[in-house]
């Protein structure tokens, strides 16, 4: 339960009544500390294993996290590829404003098309 404008996280995004788009972002990042819960499973055996299998023997110069919301796994992939310039973007200005808060070393930028 969150203490917002809605009862649950998926339905900022989602109108779960007639499931339709509802897009509110700005809102879940304002009313929710970690909407998605990736702080809490960023070091998680799925995640471990992902990051395993993309990068293993293999070095990018450039890395984008699309959907990077706050960071935290943008943040485990600058880990493993110190050498890459990589960034995230998320549609919402105030995750990445958070994210940008978290990890000043990475670049992180809204993008919303």
């Amino acid at each position: 339960m969150t203490a917002g404008k809605y009862p649950s996280c998926t339905e900022y995004w989602l109108n779960t009544e007639d499931m339709t788009f509802r897009g509110e972002f700005e809102a879940m990042y304002g009313d929710i500390e970690d909407p998605w819960g990736c702080a809490a499973v960023v070091d998680s055996l799925n995640n471990r294993l992902f990051l395993d299998l993309v990068f293993h023997e293999r070095e990018f110069a450039g890395i984008l996290d699309v959907g990077c919301g706050l960071g935290a796994f943008t943040k485990k992939v600058q880990e493993r590829q110190p050498q890459a310039r990589v960034a995230g973007c998320d549609i919402s200005a105030t995750a990445v404003r958070k994210a940008k808060a978290a990890y000043p070393e990475i670049d992180f930028f809204v993008l919303d098309t």
